[in-house]
């Protein structure tokens, strides 16, 4: 059964990852630009289900650490999808995930908000 959107899964779980990723660099954004400098930040779960409502708290320093590299990615613990990442840490509230190489890592670095 082909996909009605006209994008592969892969691609699809890409761009809603991407979405997430920058509105969690935009509640960022708005803090500094309140000068608030809370310890932890409330995100929103970067993975790839469109409709997932979970967020979490993280440090400053974990979150910075994250978008470090384009590739990693916030998710509330279980939404990992395997398909295209693989967990790399489990920290409480939240899991860190990296993109497998092709197609998923290529989509993550081309949506980093962060790379000009």
């Amino acid at each position: 059964m082909s996909d009605p959107s006209g994008l592969n899964r892969t691609r699809r779980i890409g761009l809603n990852q991407a979405l997430f990723r920058t509105l969690n660099e935009r509640v960022e954004t708005i803090a500094e630009s309140l000068k608030a400098t809370p310890e932890a930040l409330r995100l929103v779960c970067e993975c790839g289900n469109l409709a997932c409502d979970a967020c979490f708290e993280m440090s400053r320093d974990d979150y910075e650490a994250i978008r470090s590299d384009p590739s990693l990615f916030a998710v509330a613990p279980g939404h990992a999808s395997e398909s295209v990442e693989s967990v790399l840490e489990r920290r409480g509230t939240f899991e860190v995930v990296r993109k497998k190489q092709g197609e998923p890592a290529e989509l993550a670095a081309r949506t980093d908000p962060r790379s000009g």
